[in-house]
C-alpha cells in the first residue's frame, strides 16, 4: 500500500506547470512559434526554388527564346535572393522579442511573389508545340508545390 505523501494527484501535475500571463501572451508566443518555423525551413525551399528553375529555363531553352527563359529565370533569382536576405535578417533578431506580425507579413509576401512567378511559367513559358515540354513544366510545378506544401504547414494563411 502506498503512503499518502507518495501520491501525485493530476491536480498537483497541474499545479506544477507555470500558465500563461494571459491568452494575448500565450497567442504571440505561438505566432512567433510559427513565423520561426517558416523561417527554419526556407533555406531548403529557397536551393529547390534555385535548382529547379535552372534546371526549368536549361532544358525550356530548346523550345522558348532565350530572352523569355532569362527574364523569368532572372526574376527567380532576384526573389530568391530578397527572400535569402530576409532570412538572414530575421536570424539576427532575438527569438524572444521579435516582431511576429511584420515578419509574418514579409515571409507571406516572398512566398507570394514566389508562387506567383512559378504559376507565370505555367503560361509564359508553356510550349505549344512539345507535350514532352508541358509534361516536365507541370511535374516541376507540380513537385514545388508539393514542397512547399510540407515546409509551409506551420500557416494555413502562407500555403
Amino acid at each position: 500500500m502506498r503512503s499518502r505523501t507518495a501520491e501525485v494527484t493530476e491536480f498537483e501535475i497541474v499545479r506544477e506547470v507555470p500558465l500563461p500571463d494571459s491568452a494575448a501572451a500565450m497567442n504571440l508566443k505561438v505566432q512567433r512559434t510559427q513565423v520561426a518555423i517558416l523561417f527554419d525551413q526556407l533555406s531548403q525551399g529557397l536551393a529547390a526554388t534555385v535548382i529547379n528553375c535552372s534546371l526549368m529555363g536549361w532544358i525550356l531553352l530548346a523550345v522558348q527564346p532565350q530572352a523569355k527563359i532569362a527574364a523569368w529565370t532572372f526574376t527567380m533569382y532576384v526573389l530568391s535572393t530578397l527572400r535569402y536576405v530576409m532570412l538572414k535578417a530575421f536570424r539576427g533578431e532575438n527569438p524572444d522579442t521579435f516582431d511576429a506580425q511584420k515578419w509574418h507579413t514579409l515571409f507571406l509576401f516572398g512566398a507570394t511573389a514566389t508562387a506567383l512567378t512559378w504559376g507565370f511559367a505555367g503560361a509564359f513559358l508553356f510550349p505549344d508545340s512539345s507535350y514532352q515540354h508541358q509534361a516536365f513544366i507541370g511535374f516541376v510545378l507540380a513537385g514545388m508545390a508539393a514542397g512547399a506544401s510540407g515546409s509551409m504547414t506551420a500557416d494555413d494563411k502562407v500555403y
